[in-house]
This record gives C-alpha cells, structure tokens and sequence, in this order.
C-alpha cells in the first residue's frame, strides 16, 4: 500500500519499524470511532481550535472537520469529500491517501520510530514523519488508531496537535460510509465540547498556542466566537477538500 506514496530508503530497524507501523494505520480492519480536539496556529498567526472524528470499519474510512467530510475505501483508494462552507463535492485517490490511516498524499522523505510507551488508550508507538511540508508526529495504537497528531510546517508558519477525546470500538448506527451520508455529522452531542485534559501524548517541549490554555468557552461549556471554516484538522482536507497537503488552505 505504502508503494503508492515513494518513502526515503530506509537506513535501520527504527525506520523500518516505522514503515510497520505506516503500513498499521494504513491496513487495519478494526472497527472504531475516534473523537480529537485540535489547537491549530494558522500561518498569518491566528489560533483556532474545535473538534475533528474518524470513523473505521472494514476497508472503509469516514473523517469530519468542522469545514469537511470525507469518505473513503482505503482498500480501493477512492474518496468523496463535502466542503461545509461551499457545499462544493470532490472525489479522487488522494482523498482516500489523506483520510485512511497516516497522510501519504505528499511523499515522504524522512521517517523515524520513536519508540513505544503506554498511555490512557494502552500502549501506543511514536512516529516521525517528515515530508516535503510538514514534520509530523504521531502516537498510533495496536489497532493503527492514530490516537495522537502534531504537525509542524518546515517554514516554521503554523502548527498543529490534538488531544484525543475518546476511541470507542464501534460506530454510530446508520450509514455513515456513503457519499450520500457526507449531508449530516454523525459526532454525539457530548463530544463537542473541550477537553479537561491536555497533552499527555504531545511531544515534549513543543506547544502549538491555545493548546489547553486561554480556552473560550461559552456558559454550557461549548467553543464559542471561533469560525469553524478556519479550524484546520490534520488530515488535510479541512482547507478545501481538493487539498492534498495537510496544513494548506
């Protein structure tokens, strides 16, 4: 699968325990349902944070932002995604390279395995992944659920992490697979919200502003004055889902 996406050639057993664990993420038939907060700093300097969830079954992908959604057959590679904002529809390979498992629609030139540790969702590994981009980071558990994402622009403009809400071992009922379904967010009411805790599976020493502090919130708890058109999720799609790049707009 990794031979549609070219990988620097891999110099030890760090990298090629990388590469397993690239090609987990891109091949598990578990079935889950993950719920992320992302804190993002766009490239002029402004900070938004919301909510993103990826939804797994078989060879079949679903992944919402609060601007996109995608659908995708990981086995097939194909892929449909709906632009919240514009309404507009695009389907290609690349959406499917974005959304099923670790982002391969950039080539990547440099890879590392961080090694492993337990954590709150058992024992994950830690991932570096450099493309012509970005510097990525990634704590992926034994079913190739990637718990945890932090993105880094090699021009220093911007970045990225996530502090996973919950991985539940099923999906929500209904046909949350089809193009069709792409109209309505299948996310339960009780994940919309910020979370309490923060960072245990981010890289340490480096913070993405607005990550867990100067949270706005409105008197029920939920976000309130940030545009979720801005919010900028790590998949890569949230920007325009014609976008094969992960912080790109």
């Amino acid at each position: 699968m990794l031979a549609q996406a070219p990988v620097a050639q891999v110099g030890s057993e760090a990298d090629e325990r990388a590469l397993e664990v690239i090609e987990r993420t891109k091949a598990t038939r578990a079935t889950y349902s993950l719920y992320s907060w992302m804190w993002v700093e766009d490239p002029d300097g402004s900070t938004r944070d919301g909510l993103s969830a990826e939804f797994h079954r078989g060879n079949r992908h679903r992944v919402e932002t609060p601007n996109a959604r995608v659908v995708a057959d990981c086995e097939a590679q194909t892929g449909t995604g709906l632009d919240l904002a514009t309404g507009e529809r695009i389907t290609g390979r690349h959406l499917a390279q974005i959304a099923c498992g670790i982002n391969t629609a950039r080539p990547i030139v440099d890879i590392s395995w961080l090694g492993s540790e337990p954590s709150r969702f058992g024992t994950v590994d830690r991932l570096r992944v450099v493309d012509e981009a970005n510097e990525r980071f990634y704590a992926v558990d034994r079913d190739g659920v990637l718990v945890g994402a932090e993105i880094y622009p090699l021009d220093g403009r911007g970045c990225l992490q996530s502090e996973p809400l919950a991985v539940d071992h099923s999906v929500p009922e209904g046909d949350l697979f089809s193009a069709e379904s792409l109209d309505r967010s299948f996310v339960p009411q009780r994940f919309r919200r910020v979370p309490e805790r923060i960072g245990d599976l981010l890289t340490p020493g480096r913070s993405c502003p607005g990550a867990g502090s100067d949270r706005q919130l409105g008197e029920d708890g939920e976000q309130s004055a940030a545009d979720p058109r801005h919010v900028v999720a790590e998949r890569g799609i949230e920007g325009g889902v014609s976008e094969a790049g992960t912080l790109d707009h």
